[in-house]
């Protein structure tokens, strides 16, 4: 009945992403899909908990509706199965493995040892003194009580403490009736962590060897090798915020609203899985800044590196862009101190270049500046640096030896006032 339950969890799960993702190609559409599938144990269990329900056919009957929303919504949308590009990122990282034979016999040993894990999570008895103090009894009293309320304990921390990961721990109990196998799901957030230490990786621009030296280090870890088949959360945790950072990375360098979507929701279920989250809200916080200063500020660069840009321009770009204001002040300031705006260059490289083409007038070229911004008095300023009345006068000598040599001197006149030019005979 388990079985049937998680295949259900992740068919939906599946078929949500289907529905979200705008191609069936997405990079970070496993990541998507953890996501999914964990938000929707949590709703199953807060919905139960409503009605007093938390039981085995009360989530059973929660998964039959989740898999027939999800299977109305997928079929509605009608688009093609999502498919990871999982199997040539294995073909890349095996060719990066037969030419270094260190990393080979490491990548070996490291197969083995995810093996061993697996089967310590899967069949060993949990041993861990939180899950048997804390964890666990929990999740028992929830099933008997038949909901999250509050109840009468020893432990404060049963009551405090927030609930997400003993959902899936209260999940297992409820079909397996013992404790089991509980460490499963630590083993599936160290799996999750490691992809995202890849792909974070990946996204920085790391080489395979390089993401895969890293993975190495991080699992040899003491603490990562005993928490990774016991029933805690710590892993777990750090997944979620690592994953946040890194959608979030995604977000802001590739403008992609769904990552960010993601990003908050990695984070929020981290919040509800262990107050270490909460405390970590201000240095996240930082590390999300200086990503956006980061890669806002590598936007305007890219759209400066064409041409010249005036303030104005930039600014506007960037708001386009839906920049905050805070965040393009800083910018603007940036680019400024390195020279990569500087109207009065802008002004006059504008004016040399229309010298040297001859098209407008000294009106046109005002109005054409003052529409990208520029300060109507500090232009002034830069064109009474210039002899534009001997500049009119060749524009307009060469118009009335081609546009202007068949219409009377009224009409001539009255073309060269429309568009600005200083006729005086």
């Amino acid at each position: 009945m388990f079985f049937i339950s998680v295949l259900l969890v992740i068919l939906s799960s599946f078929m949500i992403l289907n529905v979200i993702t705008k191609n069936n190609k997405e990079p970070s559409g496993l990541l998507y899909f953890l996501l999914i599938a964990f938000s929707q144990i949590i709703l199953s269990f807060e919905i139960l908990s409503l009605f007093k329900l938390i039981s085995k056919n009360g989530f059973f009957t929660c998964n039959i509706a989740f898999f027939i929303i999800s299977a109305i919504l997928y079929i509605k949308e009608g688009k093609p199965l999502y498919k990871n590009e999982i199997k040539d990122e294995i073909k890349k990282i095996l060719f990066a493995v037969k030419r270094d034979k260190i990393l080979c016999f490491l990548s070996i040993c490291f197969g083995l040892f995810l093996f061993f894990q697996l089967i310590s999570a899967l069949f060993f008895p949990v041993t861990f003194g939180d899950a048997l103090t804390y964890y666990l009894p929990r999740c028992t009293t929830w099933i008997q009580n038949g909901c999250i309320n509050h109840y009468i304990t020893p432990d404060s921390r049963e009551l405090i403490m927030p609930v997400n990961m003993e959902f899936l721990y209260t999940w297992l109990l409820l079909f397996r009736k013992n404790e089991i196998g509980a460490a499963i799901f630590s083993y599936i957030g160290y799996i999750g962590t490691i992809y995202i230490i890849y792909n974070f990786l990946k996204e920085l621009g790391f080489s395979i060897r390089r993401r895969l030296w890293s993975i190495f280090v991080f699992s040899s870890f003491a603490l990562v090798l005993i928490e990774i088949y016991t029933p805690c959360a710590d892993l777990f945790i750090g997944g979620l915020i690592l994953g946040c950072i890194y959608l979030f990375l995604k977000a802001v360098k590739n403008n992609d609203n769904l990552a960010l979507f993601f990003a908050s929701l990695s984070y929020a279920l981290a919040v509800g899985t262990k107050t270490t989250s909460i405390i970590a809200i201000p240095s996240v916080f930082i590390i999300l800044l200086i990503i956006t200063l980061i890669y806002e500020k590598e936007k305007a660069v890219k759209y400066l590196v064409l041409t010249l840009r005036t303030e104005n321009e930039v600014r506007n770009k960037l708001k386009r862009l839906n920049v905050e204001e805070d965040i393009i002040e800083e910018v603007i300031n940036y680019l400024k101190g390195i020279n990569y705006i500087n109207d009065s260059n802008y002004i006059e490289a504008y004016i040399r270049q229309c010298i040297k083409i001859p098209k407008y007038s000294k009106y046109e070229i005002k109005m054409k500046l003052l529409q990208k911004g520029i300060d109507k008095s500090f232009l002034e300023e830069k064109l009474e640096k210039y002899d534009m009345q001997e500049y009119e006068r060749k524009i307009i000598e060469k118009l009335k030896e081609s546009k202007l040599k068949d219409m009377d001197q009224i009409k001539q006149k009255a073309y060269l006032y429309r568009r600005g030019f200083n006729v005086i005979n």
